[in-house]
């Protein structure tokens, strides 16, 4: 079987890992969750284990990963378009 990537050239598609929050969580709640798991990405330990585990840590400031999600949300909409996918 060919893999995807032989069928549809340039076809991407990257599972990531996040914390969420309801939108209207008070900011310095927020920013406290967010530097807790920057915290515990830095250690070495969990690092080694997300790695051991196939994955690629990576410590993503809140309005990064907004961005990264937004810039996905696009992309995906994007393809459901050009598939002809309606939502539901």
């Amino acid at each position: 079987m060919p893999a995807i990537a032989e069928s549809y050239p340039g076809f991407e598609l990257t599972a990531y890992l996040g914390l969420a929050a309801p939108a209207k969580l008070p900011p310095e709640i927020a920013e406290a969750l967010n530097n807790w798991v920057l915290k515990a990405q830095a250690d070495p330990a969990i690092r080694a284990r997300l790695t051991q585990l196939g994955m690629t840590p990576q410590s993503l400031s809140r309005a990064e990963a907004q961005r990264f999600v937004q810039k996905e949300i696009e992309r995906w909409v994007g393809y459901t378009k050009a598939a002809g996918i309606e939502p539901q």
